[in-house]
């Protein structure tokens, strides 16, 4: 475990980096657990930085290993993403994240303006309700994206950019709820985040919806077990692949692989390895994509074995299953969008 200091003096140092190495850089800011002082999960943390830039690369290296147990995440935005900054109050991701930043690199004061505004009236009902709405409306796109194979039957095993959309409706519809209680969603916690705010907003159904949605029985310590050897396994694989082969694939990352599994096990102990299963899914698709996209015939064979296998004991190995995970997560979808009215009514809101 890296003390948090140091863990900003990197992220500086690299921010630093980056600056002298691009005259259109324009800011540099850390996201995530380190910046909001959280405990490090399992004893690994990452660094989400974000480069604010007048001319993103097309194509750059999104995740930097540091070590074992830390490594960058590294994402670039365009100084047009934040025209609006008044707007970016009720944006669903951008508004959370830039409130609870770290600035790291900002010569022009850009960053520290957008904040300030960003953070004023932040936390005014109109903007609360806003966020989740709009959390509500990705959790809605996403599953559309999917919503065909209620009455069609979907191809299995299940194609990795469909988890990845069902994955992405249920952490939409999570982000939705936490915007209620001004949490910031975390790909590693967010099933723990949700049972949290669940809790605190007394609404027990989400939890289970949740559990639905995603395919997870009750806790079972050989299946899980299981699952994280499939998962490795296909990790492993994909780290096998040369670099362009992952680049449209970040959670196959080899620089994640120590953060994931310490985050697993450390999920694991606290008495519930589901809470887990979602960030490990989406590297397993990660993988999953890159190795039946770019590896020999062999190994793309064994990946899409260790693939059906996984997805068969989480609920998503039939067509008839996967219509019922897409029923689950419309229901999770009308539970949260209810949760959200009931709080703008209660807050005197208008609709």
């Amino acid at each position: 475990m890296m003390d948090r200091e140091l863990l900003v003096q990197n992220a500086r140092r690299f921010a630093e980096q980056q600056a002298s190495q691009r005259t259109t850089l324009v800011a540099a800011y850390l996201t995530g657990s380190v910046a909001r002082s959280e405990p490090q999960l399992g004893g690994s943390s990452d660094l989400d930085i974000v480069l604010v830039d007048s001319a993103p690369p097309d194509n750059y290296e999104s995740c930097v290993a540091l070590s074992e147990l830390v490594h960058i995440e590294l994402s670039y935005l365009h100084p047009r993403e934040f025209a609006d900054k008044r707007a970016l109050r009720q944006h669903p991701h951008l508004a959370q994240t830039v409130f609870d930043a770290m600035r790291l690199y900002d010569p022009q004061h850009f960053f520290d303006l957008l904040q300030a505004v960003v953070r004023g009236q932040f936390d005014t009902s109109e903007n609360v309700h806003a966020r989740a709405r709009n959390a509500c409306a990705r959790a809605r796109q996403e599953l559309a994206r999917i919503s065909a194979y209620r009455a069609l039957p979907a191809p299995i095993p299940l194609d990795p950019d469909d988890l990845r959309a069902l994955l992405a409706t249920v952490e939409w519809s999570i982000t939705a709820v936490l915007s209620l209680v001004y949490q910031s969603n975390a790909q590693r916690q967010q099933l723990r985040l949700l049972a949290a705010a669940a809790t605190r907003l007394a609404q027990p159904s989400l939890m289970p919806l949740a559990l639905q949605a995603l395919g997870y029985g009750p806790p079972d310590a050989t299946t899980l077990q299981a699952l994280r050897a499939a998962w490795i396994t296909l990790h492993k694989a994909a780290a096998e692949l040369p670099p362009e082969a992952l680049a449209a694939h970040m959670d196959a990352s080899p620089a994640r692989h120590a953060y994931y599994l310490r985050a697993f096990d450390a999920l694991d102990a606290s008495g519930d390895g589901r809470l887990a299963l979602p960030f490990i899914e989406r590297a397993l698709a990660a993988s999953a994509a890159a190795l039946l996209q770019s590896a020999e015939p062999e190994p793309a064979a064994l990946a899409l074995e260790h693939y059906a296998s996984f997805l068969s004991q989480t609920g998503k190995g039939s067509a008839e299953q996967l219509s019922d995970r897409i029923d689950a997560a419309s229901r999770l979808i009308d539970a949260v969008e209810a949760v959200v009215q009931n709080w703008a009514r209660t807050e005197g809101v208008a609709a």
